[in-house]
Parts: C-alpha cells; sequence; structure tokens
C-alpha cells in the first residue's frame, strides 16, 4: 500500500551529525507514528505498556510496532520529490535574553534562543511492506491521519516541523475511509496513566491573512534575528546572518514562528517577589501557588535537572490553498500535582482565541486573525462537536 505526504512545514527525521537532516529516516517516522497509536489506544481505554522499560509481554501496540523478540507487522520504505528546505547550518532565532557564565575565571556570553534546522520539504511517498500474514493497514493510517489532520508527524514537533498533507498516488487528497480505520480498534476501561493519552490531548488551528508577502520579517525573534545582534543593558552579543535562509523559507511558504509563541507564552507575565526583585513567569495562570517553576517545567520542557521535551507543540505559519495562513497549537496536558489542568487549559484557549494577545507577535501585516477550530475530549471548550466516548470524537476528528 502507497500514499504519498505533502509537507505543510518542514519534515525532521534527524541525521548523524547533530543538526542536519541527512536523509528521512524511517524509523522517526515509524517512531512518531507509535507514539500516536499508544495515545490512540491509551484514549480508549487500553492498557499499554511504556516501551522504554522493554518488559512488555504483548500489549496491542508491541504486537503491531514490535517487541523484542518479535518484528513488527510492516516495514516502510520512503521514496519521492523532496530536498532541503535550505542549505546550511541550523539559523538561530534569538529569544532576545544574553546568557552569561563564568568558566575556568573567564566570563562568557551567548544568545539564548531555538535552532531551526533544514528538515525536508515536498513530496514523500510511503509504500508499506506487510511482514506477517495478520498484518493490517489501520494500525499505521489511523495514526497517520489523525496526525496530519491535526497534529504533527516526526520528531522536533513542538518548534514547528512535520505538518503534512495526505495525498493518494495520484497526488490528490485523501478521504479516509473512518469505518475501516476503526474497524477492530481495541477497547477498556483503563483510566489514564502518566502516558500520552488522547483524553488529555488539545488540538487548535490559528488562522490569518496577511497583506504583504514580507510580512514574516516583522515576527517577534525573526526581528532579531535580521539585526544580526542581541543587546541587552551590559552589552552585545553578534548573531550569524541568517537572512538567507529565512527569505528561502518564506519562498517555501514557511514562516517559523513558533519560538515567537512559545517565547510569550512562558515568559509572557511578570510577577514581583517577595524581596522586591521581578521574574517572567507563564501567562498561564492555572498554577497552584508556590509550584509555578515545576508547572513551567511540566509543560514548557526543561533542560536540567532532567531533560524533558515541551508538552506543547506549536507549528510554523504555512499558506493554505485559500491564500490564509494557518498556525497549529496541540499538545498533551495531563493532569499533574503541580498545575490545574483544566484551568490550563481555559487559560490557554482564552488567549488564543482572543487575536489581540498574539497578533502583535506577527506584526502589523496580519489581519483577519482568529482562534478558527480548538478540540478537546469531552469537553465543553470544544467548538465543534462534545463528543463523550472515544469512537465518536476519533469519527469526528476524522470527518
Amino acid at each position: 500500500m502507497q500514499l504519498m505526504l505533502r509537507t505543510l512545514t518542514p519534515l525532521w527525521t534527524g541525521g548523524i551529525d547533530a543538526g542536519q537532516a541527512d536523509r528521512i529516516h524511517e524509523t522517526g517516522l515509524i517512531g512518531s507514528l507509535r507514539w500516536w497509536y499508544e495515545a490512540i489506544l491509551r484514549g480508549c481505554g487500553v492498557q499499554v505498556c511504556d516501551p522504554t522499560t522493554h518488559n512488555c509481554t504483548g500489549c496491542p501496540v508491541c504486537q503491531t510496532y514490535g517487541m523484542t523478540g518479535q518484528r513488527r507487522q510492516w516495514r516502510f520504505t520512503v521514496q519521492g520529490n523532496y530536498k532541503h528546505s535550505f542549505v546550511g547550518d541550523p539559523l538561530l532565532l534569538p529569544s532576545g535574553r544574553i546568557h552569561r557564565q563564568t568558566v575556568r575565571g573567564q566570563q562568557r556570553t551567548r544568545a539564548g534562543g531555538w535552532f531551526v534546522g533544514n528538515g525536508f520539504v515536498g513530496d514523500i511517498a510511503l509504500q508499506s511492506i506487510p511482514l506477517r500474514a495478520n498484518a493490517t493497514s489501520n494500525v499505521w493510517e489511523l495514526p497517520l491521519y489523525l496526525a496530519a489532520c491535526w497534529g504533527s508527524i516526526g520528531p522536533k514537533t513542538q518548534i514547528g516541523y512535520g505538518v503534512a498533507q495526505v495525498l493518494d498516488e495520484n497526488s490528490r487528497p485523501t478521504i479516509p475511509n473512518i469505518d475501516s480505520l476503526l474497524q477492530n480498534l481495541p477497547a477498556d476501561h483503563h483510566k489514564a496513566n502518566d502516558f500520552p493519552d488522547l483524553r488529555h490531548i488539545f488540538f487548535s488551528k490559528l488562522h490569518f491573512t496577511t497583506t504583504s508577502s514580507a510580512w514574516w520579517r516583522q515576527v517577534k525573534l525573526i526581528d532579531i534575528a535580521l539585526t544580526g545582534q542581541v543587546k541587552d543593558a551590559q552589552g552585545t552579543v553578534q548573531l550569524q546572518n541568517v537572512s538567507t535562509e529565512l527569505n528561502t523559507l518564506a519562498s517555501l511558504n514557511f514562516a517559523p514562528v513558533a519560538p515567537a509563541f512559545r517565547n510569550w507564552l512562558r515568559y509572557g507575565r511578570t510577577i514581583t517577589l517577595r524581596n522586591g526583585q521581578q521574574r517572567q513567569v507563564s501567562l498561564l495562570n492555572g498554577f497552584i501557588r508556590g509550584q509555578e517553576r515545576d508547572a513551567e517545567s511540566d509543560i514548557f520542557g526543561t533542560l536540567q535537572p532532567d531533560r524533558r521535551r515541551s508538552r506543547l507543540n506549536i507549528s510554523f505559519a504555512y499558506l493554505l490553498p485559500t491564500d490564509t495562513w494557518e498556525i497549529r497549537v496541540w499538545g498533551w496536558i495531563p493532569e499533574s500535582k503541580n498545575y490545574n489542568r483544566d484551568q490550563v487549559l481555559a487559560s490557554l484557549k482564552t488567549l488564543l482565541q482572543t487575536s489581540a494577545n498574539w497578533t502583535p507577535l506577527l506584526g502589523s501585516a496580519v489581519s483577519n486573525a482568529g482562534l478558527s477550530v480548538w478540540r478537546e475530549f469531552d469537553s465543553a471548550r470544544d467548538t465543534v462537536q462534545r463528543c463523550n466516548t472515544m469512537n465518536v470524537y476519533l469519527r469526528s476528528l476524522l470527518s
């Protein structure tokens, strides 16, 4: 069976050298599809193992995606007409902050920010080859369609990679056969645990139009990158010239806006501490008092003491055929002792549905901006249909 992925934002699956995409690695796609399939089955109440422990006795995901002593039901081959989104090293989108540290008695400075690498863009043909007589395609088609409709595929989705459209062999948009995708989908009554669960994943899309083809030059952090330097009261750090790479991305109808949104959401509110000092904290104000730091690390990720990836994923802005630009904001926000989940999601939706909150991030050439849709399982916040069973919810998401 063969399907085509047309990238709407660059696709990243890594490579031998850090920060460089040497080719599209099938394992990167399979790992992403497995993550989505695990989340779907947990959403259906099915007990799914922790694949990192390597001690599964045969949960439904391991039965199809493989485990120690048992291979997957199928394998992928990847072909197609795709290329790097730009040529060169990863470009830095600076946060505007300068980090200073003393090493062996000498002070070193660097600009903080996010690196955007040269992922792949174009049409990517995925061909699945069954390896067992009982292999079924819906175990990878279902997560593929769900990720294509609402989320992202592959690594680094938290900074914008991996939004894609599913096409058929003739490069036409495909309409999924929902009955076939949901056929024989396991279901049980287990409660959610500490792993990704569709019951705790939200999806949203932002839409806007622009009055200038160069609108992206005004996007927060991109505008700093184009100046070539970061300044604060104590000094200046020079940046590499990234105008060529940014212009190349713009010519492909992409704009890397995720860093601006992440910076805004995590550091957009100022509080005054008891000692009189001020600190920048998250705009998501549903945190338990005294646990802001832990809550921010839970939601936005941290490097220390243990590396944790962000639970929020924000795509590049990409151009739709209707001349409308779209940004996807989605993520897994589970229950936590460090924050009130319902309040965090309510705060996030309020921030996004009030376009005056986020259009300043994109510049004055943006108009007609707004939250197009918000999807969330069994929630009154859902703007399409409140669904209290997973089968109905999946049908609603895929239709």
